[in-house]
């Protein structure tokens, strides 16, 4: 992936896009989003690019430099807190266009960014690893 090129990995992990009220929905919880530098009530931004040659667009999850409306959230697991990034469709933003429900993804959390893409086809797979 040409894009992950000057960002370090931190983990990478295969999901699927679940749903929430008919609509598609990425939930993250992981402690490797705190490595990333995205801590509790840290303001995240979500962006669709696509570098050159790529055949599917890629959900960018970043740290803006002025506050937006959407943030890490918190939930306890056993005792131990552990970040959150809940993304489902608003008014203001959509996941319909670029991904279904139940499809595979792949998430690649670096340092300041989560790089969220389908699942290459079989024929496609390790093309552009990392």
């Amino acid at each position: 992936m040409e894009k992950l090129k000057g960002y370090k990995v931190i983990k990478r992990s295969k999901k699927k896009v679940g749903a929430y009220k008919g609509q598609p929905r990425i939930c993250l919880w992981s402690t490797a989003l705190l490595k990333a530098g995205f801590d509790f009530g840290q303001f995240i931004i979500y962006t669709y690019q696509r570098t050159e040659g790529e055949k599917h667009w890629s959900l960018c999850i970043g740290r803006p430099t002025t506050n937006q409306g959407r943030k890490v959230s918190k939930v306890m697991n056993h005792g131990k807190p552990i970040p959150v990034i809940d993304i489902k469709c608003t008014d203001r933003f959509t996941l319909e266009e670029y991904f279904e429900i139940g499809e595979s993804i792949i998430v690649t959390i670096c340092e300041g960014r989560i790089f969220i893409q389908k699942e290459e086809s079989n024929n496609d797979v390790h093309k552009n690893q990392i």
